[in-house]
């Protein structure tokens, strides 16, 4: 199983690095590689988008998400949708090899 954070961000450029190193950090110690980290931009107005992207281009386990939406509903609900894709993907292969 896979262990998948969500990061919610809104004009976090400066901020974001050190929050990821710190939590990759973290999580590669205590987790092992089983492990995903979303960095969701919610409509930021400075470098925050470019910065994530920046940093899911350095971390395999780091991908980023930009809102068009902003909001912490849609967050929510982008998120839970992505999720729940993934399991019934993996829901699918499970019942093939049957």
């Amino acid at each position: 199983m896979k262990l998948n954070i969500t990061l919610p961000v809104l004009n976090e450029e400066r901020q974001l690095p050190r929050a990821v190193a710190e939590l990759t950090t973290f999580l590669r110690a205590n987790i092992g590689g089983s492990f995903e980290v979303v960095i969701v931009d919610n409509g930021s107005t400075d470098g925050t988008w470019a910065e994530a992207e920046r940093l899911a281009a350095r971390h395999p386990e780091v991908r980023a998400m930009r809102l068009a939406k902003r909001g912490r509903h849609t967050r929510l609900r982008n998120q839970l949708n992505i999720y729940f894709k993934k399991i019934d993907k993996n829901a699918v292969k499970k019942n093939r090899r049957r």
